[in-house]
């Protein structure tokens, strides 16, 4: 029978340096959304929930994804129910990754200001320059089901060229 679910079992190739924020962000998914669904996962799975405030633009499909072990990657269209779902600012999440604070609370424990990141009225001159409903904003969830995914290409190296091949995998419309 094929995988009607999966998760994340494994930690993340940037785990090492970063491992402080990966376990912070998962901490808030238990908080947040609750427990996994599959005692296996480890890890919340990352995606795009909207990019500039368009739930229909969708990321750009680019070579520059790619690193050099490589040669193929699998680009999806979800639609996941909210509760499911922890939405948090791109942009600001580089602050937690980066181990240091949000804001301007001198004083304050770094870690103490991570949560800014699920904040739709936080706003910084120096971080945030939009709306929320203008950022890049990412999504985090615990495991995809197989009813969640609206289409999958799987995107191929084309040898000594910058194009990619695309082939379509499965299509839910």
């Amino acid at each position: 029978m094929e995988h009607e679910i999966a998760c994340c079992t494994k930690k993340s190739f940037m785990w090492d340096d970063r491992s402080e924020a990966f376990e912070w962000m998962a901490q808030k998914m238990h908080e947040m959304v609750g427990e996994p669904e599959m005692s296996e996962a480890s890890m919340p799975v990352w995606a795009w929930h909207t990019c500039y405030g368009k739930f229909n633009r969708k990321p750009r499909r680019s070579i520059d994804y790619f690193d050099s072990d490589n040669s193929e990657l699998v680009f999806m269209e979800l639609e996941i129910p909210r509760d499911r779902i922890l939405v948090s600012d791109f942009i600001l999440w580089h602050l937690p990754l980066n181990g240091v604070a949000i804001g301007n609370d001198e004083g304050a424990p770094y870690k103490s200001t991570w949560d800014r990141i699920f904040d739709p009225t936080f706003n910084d001159k120096y971080w945030v320059t939009d709306d929320w409903e203008d950022r890049c904003l990412q999504a985090t969830l615990w495991c995809l089901h197989k009813e969640d995914i609206v289409y999958a290409d799987l995107l191929q190296k084309q040898e000594g060229s910058r194009k990619l091949k695309v082939k379509r995998l499965c299509n839910r419309k």
